[in-house]
């Protein structure tokens, strides 16, 4: 009798293992594969440690990827924080010491572009890191005349690194929107400091 109990579980487990591994391919085969396209926009704060300089605004997001499986995907992704941001920053030291530069303004508009991985199911958890470069803007002074100075903007570029984390949500029926939380380091160069990107943004990915 427990030998026909054992034998009667090993063959519902196999039969239940059997069933769940083509439904498995089932739904990992309705996932979205092949070329997509994403849009978004979120809300970012942009630091430059180096200047104690920060600036907090809108961001915007695009990408473009390959879905090899519902859970593997290769995107070239681009984004741009604190755009047109003006921070002044007070290097002032009154009636201390010697002479010291006036307050000055910091331009903190970044852009950067990445190659990413993400990995993960986008119905429960998903993480995205890459590599790229990106674009400092800073603000640039340039001679005109004699004793004359002009404001203007100028651009340097520099390594970036970063990762986005997030789910797959979907308030709206066959638009499902990606919630996100990034962050990204981006390097100076020689008018400019490291900088750090974070924010949270919803995307919405176009597959064909």
């Amino acid at each position: 009798m427990r030998i026909t109990h054992v034998r009667s579980a090993i063959l519902l487990t196999a039969a239940a293992l059997a069933a769940a591994i083509p439904s498995q391919g089932r739904a990992q085969a309705a996932g979205p594969r092949g070329f997509f396209v994403g849009v978004g926009a979120g809300l970012g704060r942009t630091a430059e440690p180096g200047n104690d300089a920060s600036h907090i605004s809108p961001a915007l997001h695009l990408r473009a990827g390959w879905a090899f499986t519902p859970s593997l995907s290769l995107v070239v992704e681009a984004g741009a924080n604190a755009i047109g941001s003006l921070k002044v920053v007070d290097q002032s030291i009154p009636d201390i010491g010697p002479p010291v530069p006036a307050p000055r303004a910091i331009k903190l508009q970044t852009e950067w572009v990445m190659a990413s991985l993400q990995v993960g199911d986008p119905a429960t958890f998903y993480v995205r890191p890459g590599v790229g470069v990106a674009r400092h803007a800073y603000d640039k002074l340039t001679p005109v005349g004699n004793d004359q100075m002009v404001a203007g903007t100028g651009f340097e570029t520099g390594l970036a690194a970063g990762v986005a984390a997030g789910r797959q949500v979907r308030l709206i029926p066959g638009f499902p929107l990606n919630v996100e939380g990034i962050a990204v380091w981006t390097q100076g160069e020689d008018s400019t400091r490291p900088r750090w990107s974070t924010g949270l943004q919803v995307v919405h990915d176009f597959h064909f």
